[in-house]
C-alpha cells in the first residue's frame, strides 16, 4: 500500500482534480474486489495509472505535434527575427508579428499551443500524484484497513490502567508488523501507518504535525471544510484534512475529557486546554452549521518578556521602565486590545515586575498565564456545569473565593461579563496592583466595556459604575495588531477620577506612525503627559518620573 495518509489534498483546483481521480480509483478498486474478488491495492493503481494515461493520450498528442512541428518552423521564425532584428517602428514590428503568424498557421499550430497543454496537463500529474501517494484518503476499502488495525490495538489495551505511551507504541508495532507480513507492505509505508495509528490513537491526528511545529501561532479546524493555520502572522489552508466529522469528535472527546469539561448538544461550546497550555475553543452542531470547529489558540513554550518585545519594537524602554515601576509600586493595570492583539502575551512579559515574595492568585476561564518567578502562586480555573454532575463555577464564584485566600494582587485573564463587577470591588477593597484583560478598541472604550459588563448582570446606577471603575483601575494599555501584522503598545493612558459624570482619563504614551518600510509599519512611541497619581509611587519609595527619563 502506497502511503498511508488518511487526509485528501485540499489544494484548491489540485485538490479538486484529485477528488476526480480519487472516484475513478475507488470505482477500480470496487470492481476488482466486486467482480474478481481481488483486494490489490498495487493492481489498482497500476490500472488506474494506465486510465489517467488514455485519458491525457490526446494532450500528449498534441504536445508531440506541436514539438514535431516546431523543429521544422524554427528556422523561418529565427530568419524572421533576424529580417526585422535593427527595425523598431511600429510598421516593422507589426509587419513581423504578420509574418509569424502566418508561419504558425502554416502548420497549423497555435502560438499558445504548448503553454496551455502544459496548464492542463500539471494540475492533473500533480493531483494524481497525490492520489497514488494518499490512497486511504480516497479509497473506501484501504481506509477500513486502518480502522480494522486500530480496532485491533484497542481490542489489545489493558483498560483497567493507564497505557503508557511507550506500550501503545509496541502495541502498535506488533499490529503493524503483523499485517505488513500479510499484506508485503514495504519498510518506509509501516514507518508511515505506525506514525498515523500512533498520532490517532494517543495523539491528536492530523493536527499532531501541526502542534508540533513551533511558529504555528493558530489551527483552526472548520469541520469536514478544511483546517487553516496562521504562521508569521498569515493565514493559510493547510493541506490535509480530518478523513471523518466522527475523527473530529474524537479528538474533541480527547481534549475536554483531559481538562474535565462536557461539551455534548445541550452544551455545544467549551474552552479546554491541551496538556502543554495552548488554549482550545470548542463549538459543536447545531451551533457550529458545517459541522465541529476546534480553535487552537498556541503560545510559546518559553513566556514573552519585555526584552523580546522591545527587540520586536513593540513598546519602547522609557514605557517598560514606567510599567515596571508601576507594577511594583502596586498600581491596578487593565491590558485591553482586540482580538489576536496579545493580551495574554503581554501580561505574562507584565507579570515579571511582581515582586517574588508577593502572593498572586490568577484566575482565568483556561488556565494559559505563565507566571513562573513567583513561589507564593494560587491559579484557579473555571468549570462547566454538567460534568460528573457537578455545578458550575464561574469567574465570580472564583474572585469571591480568592478574596479568603489573603491574595497581594489578583489576576484574571480575561473580563467577559457579569464578573467586572466583582473585579472592580477586589480592586477597591485594598487589593493595589491587581491586573486584567478585557476586549475593547481604545483606552476610552474601555471604560465604556468596563460599564457595559457590570450592566450585564447588575442594575446599578451608571455613576456608581464609573466611581467604581475610577477609584479602581489605574491604569489602561492599549494594544492594537497593525496592518503590517505587527503588535504595538498604541496607548498608555492613567485613569485620574471623575471630571463631572465621566471617567477622566491622563494619555501618557501614544504611538504615532511615522510611514512604511518594506511592508512593516514604522512609528515612534510618544510620550505625551505624566501621571498625576503618584501616590503610590512615594509609598513605594520610588522616584517618580525617573531621573534618566526621557522628556
Amino acid at each position: 500500500m502506497t502511503g498511508i495518509l488518511l487526509t485528501q489534498n485540499g489544494t484548491p483546483i489540485i485538490g479538486d482534480v484529485a477528488k476526480l481521480m480519487g472516484w475513478i480509483m475507488n470505482a477500480l478498486f470496487n470492481f476488482l474486489d466486486g467482480v474478481f474478488g481481488i483486494q490489490n491495492i498495487g493492481l489498482c493503481i497500476i490500472l488506474f495509472t494506465i486510465i489517467i494515461y488514455l485519458l491525457m493520450l490526446p494532450l500528449t498528442i498534441k504536445q508531440q505535434k506541436f514539438s514535431k512541428f516546431s523543429a521544422k518552423m524554427n528556422p523561418e521564425l529565427t530568419a524572421i527575427r533576424k529580417k526585422y532584428e535593427n527595425k523598431k517602428d511600429e510598421a516593422s514590428m507589426m509587419a513581423m508579428n504578420e509574418e509569424t503568424k502566418a508561419v504558425y498557421a502554416k502548420y497549423g499550430v497555435s502560438p499558445t499551443g504548448s503553454c496551455v497543454q502544459l496548464l492542463i496537463q500539471m494540475p492533473i500529474l500533480l493531483a494524481l500524484y497525490q492520489v497514488i501517494m494518499r490512497v486511504p484518503a480516497y479509497v473506501s476499502g484501504v481506509k477500513e484497513v486502518f480502522t480494522e488495525l486500530k480496532r485491533q490495538i484497542l481490542e489489545r489495551v489493558d483498560l483497567s490502567r493507564d497505557v503508557s505511551d511507550e506500550e501503545m507504541q509496541e502495541l502498535i508495532d506488533e499490529v503493524v508488523i503483523s499485517y505488513g507480513k500479510e499484506q508485503a507492505v514495504s519498510l518506509n509505508e509501516r514507518c508511515r501507518l505506525k506514525k498515523e495509528l500512533f498520532h490517532a490513537l494517543r495523539k491528536m491526528d492530523v493536527l499532531q504535525e501541526l502542534l508540533e511545529e513551533p511558529d504555528v501561532t493558530e489551527i483552526m479546524v472548520n469541520g469536514m471544510n478544511g483546517i487553516f493555520l496562521e504562521k508569521d502572522g498569515t493565514l493559510s489552508r493547510w493541506e490535509k484534512n480530518f478523513y471523518s466529522g466522527e475523527r473530529i469528535l474524537d479528538v474533541i472527546r480527547q481534549i475536554t475529557g483531559a481538562c474535565n469539561r462536557a461539551v455534548n448538544e445541550s452544551q455545544p461550546i467549551v474552552d479546554a486546554r491541551l496538556e502543554n497550555g495552548d488554549r482550545v475553543h470548542v463549538v459543536l452542531p447545531p451551533v457550529a452549521v458545517n459541522g465541529p470547529i476546534i480553535t487552537i489558540r498556541r503560545f510559546p513554550k518559553e513566556p514573552m518578556t519585555m526584552k523580546r518585545l522591545l527587540e520586536m519594537d513593540s513598546i519602547s524602554q522609557e514605557e517598560i521602565d514606567f510599567l515596571a515601576d508601576a507594577v511594583r509600586a502596586g498600581y491596578s493595570i487593565l491590558v485591553a486590545g482586540g482580538t489576536g492583539s496579545g493580551k495574554t502575551t503581554f501580561l505574562n512579559a507584565l507579570s515579571e515586575f511582581i515582586p517574588e515574595e508577593e502572593r498572586v492568585v490568577v484566575i482565568e476561564d483556561t488556565a494559559e498565564l505563565q507566571i513562573q518567578h513567583v513561589p507564593n502562586l494560587v491559579r484557579l480555573e473555571t468549570r462547566s456545569a454538567g460534568t460528573e454532575d457537578c455545578k458550575e463555577i464561574s469567574f465570580r464564584d472564583l474572585i469571591r473565593a480568592s478574596l479568603r485566600m489573603r491574595p497581594s494582587r489578583i489576576i484574571v485573564g480575561e473580563v467577559r461579563g457579569a464578573e467586572a463587577f466583582e473585579l472592580l470591588t477586589c480592586l477597591n477593597t485594598g487589593h493595589d496592583g491587581s491586573i486584567s484583560t478585557c476586549h475593547a478598541n481604545s483606552t476610552k472604550d474601555t471604560v465604556a466595556r468596563m460599564e457595559t459588563m457590570v450592566l450585564m448582570n447588575r442594575e446599578l446606577p451608571l455613576q456608581a459604575i464609573r466611581r467604581q471603575i475610577a477609584s479602581g483601575v489605574d491604569i489602561i494599555v492599549y494594544l492594537g495588531r497593525l496592518r503590517d501584522k505587527s503588535r504595538r503598545i498604541l496607548e498608555i493612558t492613567e485613569v485620574t477620577g471623575m471630571e463631572g459624570e465621566q471617567v477622566e482619563l491622563n494619555p501618557l504614551f501614544l504611538f504615532r506612525e511615522t510611514g512604511q518600510i518594506s511592508g512593516r509599519v514604522c512609528g515612534i512611541q510618544e510620550k505625551t503627559g505624566v501621571m498625576k497619581q503618584i501616590e503610590k509611587f512615594q509609598r513605594a519609595g520610588i522616584i517618580y518620573p525617573r531621573e534618566n527619563s526621557a522628556s
